[in-house]
């Protein structure tokens, strides 16, 4: 179900009740870039928004693309077992202007491509160690080889050209690599001299050249000037769970906080109550104005977990109307698959979901908020 509760206007000032204003970037602009904020910007802080996360929600209906079975031919996809913990599964996806889809298949160490209803295209290789990231840039596909290394292959003629991303001559310690209006921007751990926000470094790259260009304010979002970041509140309304946020919406004008709560709702003896919660804002996307999150919420104590279990929804929040849905939760456990969610050239989203013998591809319908 989708719901429509409001707009960030995250160009345009308004009055909110008073709450600490968003900090100044560590990191400052990159040279020719607005400043996140600054002695113009004027700070604007929202009244909280309170998300509700039901456990006894229905999934949303998307609506489905393609099937990739698990196995051993060339045109199936790759799973590794363990004898305890999870399964490990194709780690990533993006798709690309066709609507074709390339996988991060990473125990065959290779980008595998399917057509935009599922078939198979060919594939590019060797990755040098099991991937765990996927963007399309520039019509270009780029893979996130090795995080520690900082190790991104850019897929050309059927091969992965590795490149050792640097910056200051130091190995970027990369979680994740996004398309952005500005070009491909690496979520990425302390850098030095630099202070990361609470979603880490956002580095913008410079492939194929080793040497990254800089650390940017946040999430490049509209057309480049405004940056986005997120932390965990400094005064929490739920004591006793991770759920409360600060949003932070920053340009040369304005500097925007949104407080952000998730309250986790269960489902027991016929009533219904609030209890504590750990949620997590997993990879964030650019959409315009916009950014999009996958957001994954469970219990806090152990008891409630074996009992209720936990979800996942879909978060949109900027310029638009904001999005909150409930995701479908796979068949299978997905713990070591890092990117659910990817979007078309047009904005459309896409979700892959874990199912038993294969990965599912959904596509959120167009007639949605």
């Amino acid at each position: 179900m989708v719901v429509v509760v409001l707009a960030i206007a995250t160009l345009a000032g308004c009055s909110g009740s008073p709450r600490q204003p968003a900090p100044s970037s560590p990191a400052g602009p990159l040279d020719g870039a607005p400043g996140a904020t600054g002695p113009a910007a004027s700070p604007v802080a929202f009244p909280p928004l309170v998300l509700r996360a039901d456990l006894g929600e229905a999934a949303a209906r998307w609506e489905r693309v393609a099937f990739l079975p698990f196995g051993d031919r060339t045109e199936q996809l790759s799973i590794k077992t363990f004898r305890e913990g999870p399964s490990s599964l194709p780690a990533a996806f993006a798709v690309d202007a066709d609507r074709s889809f390339w996988i991060d298949d990473r125990w065959k160490r290779r980008v595998v491509h399917y057509s935009a209803s599922g078939d198979y295209l060919g594939e590019a290789g060797p990755l040098q160690s099991a991937g765990w990231d996927l963007a399309v840039q520039g019509g270009v596909v780029f893979v996130l080889v090795a995080q520690e290394a900082g190790s991104i292959g850019a897929v050309r003629d059927g091969a992965v050209l590795h490149t050792r991303v640097t910056y200051r001559g130091d190995s970027l310690f990369t979680f994740q690599i996004i398309p952005t209006v500005l070009g491909l921007v690496a979520e990425a751990g302390e850098v030095r001299g630099r202070r990361p926000g609470d979603l880490g470094s956002f580095v913008l790259l410079d492939l194929p050249r080793p040497e990254a260009k800089g650390v940017l304010p946040g999430l490049p979002l509209g057309k480049g000037d405004v940056y986005f970041d997120a932390s965990l509140s400094s005064e929490p309304v739920h004591a006793d769970g991770d759920q409360d946020f600060d949003l932070f919406f920053t340009s040369n004008e304005v500097a925007q906080t949104q407080p952000l709560q998730v309250d986790l709702i269960v489902h027991a003896s016929g009533t219904e109550r609030s209890i504590p919660a750990e949620v997590g804002l997993t990879e964030p996307l650019p959409v315009g104005d916009d950014v999009l999150f996958l957001v994954k919420v469970a219990p806090t104590r152990p008891d409630d977990a074996e009992r209720f279990g936990g979800g996942r929804w879909l978060l949109r929040v900027g310029a638009s109307p904001l999005l909150w849905e409930r995701l479908p939760y796979p068949e299978t456990s997905d713990e070591l698959q890092h990117r659910h969610l990817a979007l078309g050239a047009d904005g459309t989203i896409y979700l892959m979901v874990a199912e038993k013998g294969g990965e599912l591809i959904l596509r959120r319908p167009a007639s949605g908020t």
